[in-house]
Order: structure tokens, then sequence, then C-alpha cells
């Protein structure tokens, strides 16, 4: 090698060193895991707000700002932990929180946004464009039978460039209105959960590229939904409510549906069952029994008690308004599994008739079992879960 050529590799590995060194200096860290993402009342009264808190209770930083009031989260990239959320009751919102980018994904009313498994593609339903003349209906007002006839809107867009789709959309079968959506492991259908007529409520798997519908569990008596897929995307969990016998159970149910879902948990008449959440491996699985959080194997033959007391009294008195119908996309944005820890918001008792009600977050520690109750602001806390 000569002279030249041996100071010119000198300069080209200082020049590498440097660009590396820049490179480090200027790309954000992403936050250390794990940490608390949660939507509350803290710096501004009576408006919702995305924060990030350490495990300890410490704040790392307010996620949204000032312009944008009224952020309501509403799903949670997998992997990334990026929270996409509804400001003003409207847009929708998705944040980067490695990057600290905002992306704003759709301008007008959206209803049951998902992410796809990859992180990159975003699905949302939208209302069907306003009649000449008339005035535009939303997804929520259609639910109630405004613009009964004209079918919503299903949009997949990307939402960062990896990912493999380009702004799509297509109508919904006429009569079906979302209340619940998730993408299916392949990232090419979505689950959705549908009342017709608002009585019982069906799942429908959805062709992301052709619009075909198909149905995947349905009867006139009983309501699925809540559909959570495991993490190797080989089964799927979902939730049977049974009106007559005022019932809820957990069932299975192989993936891709093949096979009539076997029934895994039954809970005593008038305690609802609900959120089924995998754990990493993929065997066992969280569900919450009323007010008690428990853990039970895939075959339902061992369960036990994280939270509460699961051994609850069978009672012929119950209520179908267990669930709360009005919202229930609210449990979608969950993390669809859990590696060690699981968040949830306690109710405690105000000290005083006149006081208002403290909602306390509770951490899990599913190794453990040990509860922590993590120190928040003053403030109603509306929504908080744990990025791993």
């Amino acid at each position: 090698m000569t002279r030249r050529d041996t100071i010119l590799t000198v300069l080209v590995g200082i020049l590498g060193f440097a660009v590396a060194s820049v490179a480090q200096q200027t790309e954000p860290a992403p936050p250390a895991r794990p940490f608390l993402l949660v939507e509350g009342w803290f710096d501004r009264n009576y408006v919702s707000d995305l924060y990030s808190f350490q495990m300890d209770g410490k704040l790392i930083k307010r996620l949204t700002s000032e312009p944008l009031p009224t952020n309501q989260l509403v799903a949670v990239a997998p992997g990334s932990g990026d929270p996409f959320f509804i400001a003003n009751a409207s847009a929708l919102y998705g944040l980067s929180l490695r990057y600290n980018i905002l992306a704003s994904i759709h301008s007008g009313n959206v209803r049951v946004p998902t992410v796809s498994p990859d992180g990159n593609t975003v699905a949302f339903v939208i209302g069907p464009d306003a009649p000449s003349g008339g005035a535009a209906a939303t997804p929520n007002r259609v639910r109630a039978g405004d613009g009964a006839g004209r079918p919503l809107i299903l949009r997949v867009m990307p939402y960062l460039a990896r990912s493999p789709w380009r702004p799509t959309q297509f109508a919904l079968p006429a009569g079906v209105a979302p209340s619940e959506m998730t993408f299916a492991p392949d990232g090419e259908h979505v689950l959705i959960t549908s009342w017709p007529g608002g009585h019982t409520a069906q799942l429908l798997l959805v062709d992301l590229k052709s619009g075909a519908t198909q149905t995947i569990l349905a009867d006139d008596s009983h309501s699925y939904y809540q559909p959570v897929f495991s993490p190797d995307g080989k089964s799927l969990l979902a939730i049977r409510e049974d009106f007559q016998a005022g019932r809820w159970s957990i069932l299975s149910l192989a993936w891709p549906a093949a096979n009539a879902p076997a029934v895994i948990l039954t809970s005593p008449r008038g305690v609802a069952l609900s959120t089924p959440v995998f754990l990493a491996d993929g065997k066992r699985f969280l569900f919450q029994q009323g007010n008690a959080l428990g853990r039970a194997t895939l075959d339902g033959k061992t369960v036990d008690a994280l939270v509460g007391d699961l051994n609850q009294k069978d009672d012929d008195e119950w209520s179908s308004a267990l669930i709360d119908r009005a919202r229930p996309a609210r449990a979608g944005w969950m993390p669809r599994v859990v590696t060690r820890y699981f968040a949830r918001i306690e109710r405690r008792e105000p000290e005083s008739s006149t006081a208002s009600a403290v909602w306390d977050l509770v951490v899990i520690d599913l190794q453990t079992k040990q509860r922590t109750t993590v120190p928040m602001p003053s403030g109603r806390i509306l929504a908080a879960l744990v990025v791993e």
C-alpha cells in the first residue's frame, strides 16, 4: 500500500468515526423500559393528556401539548409502544416515542383504530361521505341509526415507511358498525366486533385487499367480543356472553379458524369475564372476573388469583350492564401480550361524601404477584399501561 493510500484509508476511517459519532449524538434515544404510558387530567383541568412515567412514578415527560385538547389514548403499537390518540374528540394522531415525531393520520372522526402486528400500519373506520345537501354521518351516529343504509368505510394507512400498504379504503357490509377491531396475525385481515341490530355481537374477519367478509363467531343467543391473538398467531381467545343464563365464558379457537371453539373458563352467574390478555409464553393468559385479576393456562385447568378472590359465590341476581357496551373499544388499546408487568386502575373511596373519587394506578408484578401503588399527580387517571 502506498503512502497516499494509507493517508486516504486513515481519512476515511476518521470520517466514518465522525459520522457515526454525530449520528449517535443526534439520534434520539428510546425511552428506558419498562415505563408507564398514562392518560389523565394532571396539568390541565378537565383535559386529558398523555404522559410517560418511570415505574416508580417519576414523570418522564408530557407527551401531548396544549394546542391539542382532550387527548384520548385509543391504541398502542406493538413493539415500539408508540401511542395513538384522538385529539379534540376528532382527529387521529400517532406519536413516535423514539423520534418525538407527531404524525397526523386522519383529520375527521374515526372509530376503533388498530395497529398492525409489525407496528407499521394503522386501520380505522370512518363515516360515509355526506349525500348531496345532507350532513355527514359519523361512525358513532351511524351506530345509533343515523345514516342507515349508507355503509361505513374501513380505511388502511401506513404509519411508518416500512408499511407494505398504501392508503386504501372500502365500504363495510351494510349494517356492520364495529365496536372493536384488531389486526389478524398475517397483517392482511382485521377481526371486527359488530352488533347487528344492537342485540348480539359477532366476530367478522375482513380481507383488507378485497373487502370480503367472513363470519367467525355468531349466533342468536350469545355475544362474542374482546378477541385477542396469541403471540405465535396460532390461537384466538374471545369472550362469549350468554344473555339468558347470565354467564360469561372465555373461548379458545385455533387460528386460522377451522374447528369449533373450546370453552376454557365460565364465570359464576352474574359475574362478568372480560379482557383476556396473553402472556409472552403463549401458554397462559390474564383475565378479569368481576374486579378480580386472574391467570390461567390455555386449557383452563390451572387458574390462580393475582388480585382479589376468584371463588365468588354463584348468585341468581345478575345485571346485563356489567359490561360497558358504550365504550367497548376502550379495552382494545390494551397490550395484547404482557411480559412481566400489568397495570390497572382501581377506584379509591373518597375521604368524604363531598370529595371527588380518586383512582390509583396499581402495577402487578406477574412473577412475584406483588402489587405496587404507583404515586400519580393529583387528578384523574383515565388509562394506563406498561410498555415493556
